[in-house]
């Protein structure tokens, strides 16, 4: 009786072993599961803060964003450096002349290489005639 009554009891051991295993596996392959639908939604979300900047001249991401990520590769933009051209896109946005915005990226000192990648270096600021400037 002793014997079967251990048999028994081991049998139980290992089935209750067995199911807390199950249940453990099935936790982990819906936490993968979850852990890949919320990399997707963030993915989707950092893309579409980077086409609002773009689109609406609004500076959503810097380097203490959460959302920051900076991007290399000949096709990329730079979120750093469009960043720094959100008043420029804003006042795009809003008709101002583009020698009027070049004037203002000149008075805020803004390196010639940035504004030559922000115009493609089709507009080039000159002194009005008679100015000694």
């Amino acid at each position: 009786d002793v014997a079967v009554d251990d048999i028994l009891k081991q049998k139980t051991d290992e089935t209750e072993s067995y199911k807390e295993m199950s249940a453990l596996a099935h936790f982990a392959v819906e936490s993968e599961k979850n852990v890949e639908k919320l990399q997707s939604r963030v993915a989707s979300l950092e893309n579409a803060l980077k086409l609002l900047e773009l689109k609406e001249g609004i500076a959503v991401t810097d380097e203490n964003s959460f959302f920051y990520k900076k991007e290399e590769g000949a096709n990329s933009v730079d979120v750093v450096s469009e960043s720094v051209f959100v008043k420029y896109r804003m006042m795009q946005k809003n008709s101002i002349p583009p020698l009027a915005i070049q004037q203002r990226m000149v008075l805020d000192k803004l390196p010639q290489q940035d504004i030559d990648a922000f115009f493609g270096n089709d507009v080039e600021v000159k002194a009005p005639e008679g100015c000694d400037v």
